[in-house]
């Protein structure tokens, strides 16, 4: 382990950012004895939601009084952009992607914003919503119950899964996890 010969050359197997451990595997920070050390991708302390997908975060920031946005930047760290400011809409509570929508939860109820086209916001629910996650086929959120809903073109249809107060979902190796 050490020096070796990659495409583009001899590298330095345990430091190279560009063959971090092994050729071709790149590292977004510094590569540290053949490992990639985790990259800064913002020193925003204002962050408190976060989603990813593919090669994108979404970000909840506050702002100031009463003043919440969503924001988007690429994993590289780069290109940050303010998408939507929050007022009006709430305080942000939880935050998950869904196909190709964010559905977030404030204190005013369940919303959704198209990721192409940022300027499409819809409420789907009036309640407050405490977690949420997806399966990427169906929404999970918890209010006094849990509940399952279905967001499809066909419509939407919610069917409670669980009585009472639940928290911190998570949808992990194809179960339903949560908290009450």
């Amino acid at each position: 382990f050490g020096e070796t010969t990659c495409a583009d050359g001899p590298v330095q197997l345990l430091t190279s950012p560009k063959n971090c451990g092994m050729c071709g595997h790149a590292c977004d920070g510094e590569c540290v004895r053949g490992l990639c050390e985790p990259a800064v991708l913002t020193t925003d302390l204002g962050l408190h939601l976060l989603a990813f997908a593919g090669d994108v975060l979404w970000m909840g920031r506050f702002k100031g009084a009463n003043d919440y946005l969503l924001a988007k930047i690429g994993l590289d760290g780069k290109n940050q952009q303010d998408v939507l400011n929050f007022q009006g809409q709430g305080t942000p509570i939880a935050m998950t992607l869904f196909a190709d929508r964010v559905l977030y939860a404030s204190t005013l109820g369940l919303f959704t914003l198209d990721v192409n086209n940022t300027s499409n916001v819809q409420q789907v629910k009036e309640t407050l919503a405490t977690s949420l996650t997806t399966d990427g086929t169906a929404a999970f959120f918890s209010t006094t119950n849990l509940v399952r809903r279905v967001m499809a073109d066909g419509g939407l249809s919610d069917v409670a899964i669980e009585q009472g107060a639940t928290a911190n979902l998570l949808f992990e190796d194809g179960k339903l996890r949560w908290l009450t």
